[in-house]
């Protein structure tokens, strides 16, 4: 780990509290330490996000922390849903937002890449090759499947819906069909010579978010799950492209270039916004009327939208 204030201890797991926490400094939002971002997520109250560091937990109230704890494994990705907290290490650690530890979930062999949530599934994604479905009431898997050489690279649930958008290094996004608690293929879609990194849903329409460098297949692309087939390439960045996020009838991305841009749904660029210095972002989120990104330094941001502006 980087450098954290010390940590207070409450049985066997270390927990920090407000008193002891410094929340303001005049260039932005205080981090806990200095390690590695490795998500934002919203909370379940408005004004609650959520920070995961490497191997700590932070929960925000707007730009304060209130409460941080820390976890047994490595956090590689960060999941948040209706009070639950779910970290992927090689296991998923399961936690309320108060710091309480409610379980964990063992199978993958490899550390989770991606990790989403819905109601009482989890569903979970490795560079094991496989995507597992979990039930977190059991905290048991229900079922799980493997595809040789698929490094997955994101999963999200299609909202009010029993499926679940996949993407991974073998260059293919997957629609699952989960309505019968199992992992079964609905729709399989090549998306050309970029795997992709990250995935939003829609309605009917997903949008993906590519690796490429020196402005070459480093773009975000809209798809129509309906037919199965892509709508419109979005450009815009030079690196690889690190989030993506439909906001109203707009979308939103933010890549390893520094910059986060505003594409309209018919593949218009709206607005750009380009770090000073080339930092690399790695996260983005939706807050409030505004978007958290988080960027390598490691350092969290808030902007407003409509206009594209850093408010702090």
């Amino acid at each position: 780990m980087g450098n954290c204030w010390k940590a207070r201890k409450s049985g066997d797991s270390k927990k920090y509290e407000e008193e002891d926490i410094p929340t303001l400094r005049p260039d932005g939002i205080q981090l806990p330490c200095d390690d590695f971002i490795t998500g934002l997520q919203k909370g379940v109250e408005d004004d609650i996000w959520i920070l995961g560091q490497e191997f700590l937990i932070s929960i925000y109230k707007e730009w304060a922390i209130f409460r941080s704890w820390e976890t047994q494994e490595r956090v590689k990705t960060l999941c948040s849903k209706d009070g639950i907290v779910a970290c992927g290490g090689k296991s998923i650690e399961i936690f309320n937002e108060n710091g309480n530890s409610i379980g964990k979930l063992l199978g993958h062999e490899r550390p989770v890449n991606a990790l989403a949530l819905s109601n009482n599934l989890a569903i979970s994604g490795s560079g094991d090759w496989s995507l597992r479905l979990w039930d977190l009431n059991s905290q048991q898997e229900i079922d799980k499947n493997i595809i040789n050489w698929n490094v997955i690279t994101s999963v999200k649930w299609v909202p009010q819906e029993p499926l679940v958008i996949q993407t991974s290094e073998d260059l293919r996004l997957r629609i699952w069909d989960l309505r019968e608690r199992k992992i079964l293929r609905s729709s399989v879609i090549s998306v050309g010579d970029n795997f992709a990194t990250c995935c939003d849903v829609k309605g009917d329409y997903i949008v993906t978010g590519h690796r490429g460098f020196d402005s070459q297949g480093c773009e975000a692309k809209i798809w129509d799950r309906r037919k199965n087939e892509e709508l419109k390439t979005l450009k815009g960045h030079e690196q690889a492209v690190e989030s993506v996020k439909f906001i109203g009838d707009t979308i939103f991305s933010c890549g390893k270039d520094g910059k986060i841009n505003q594409f309209r749904l018919d593949g218009d660029l709206i607005d750009t916004w380009t770090n000073p210095l080339p930092k690399p972002l790695v996260s983005m989120e939706l807050y409030k009327s505004g978007i958290l990104i988080a960027n390598i330094d490691p350092k969290v941001m808030y902007f407003t939208i409509n206009p594209l502006f850093k408010a702090l």
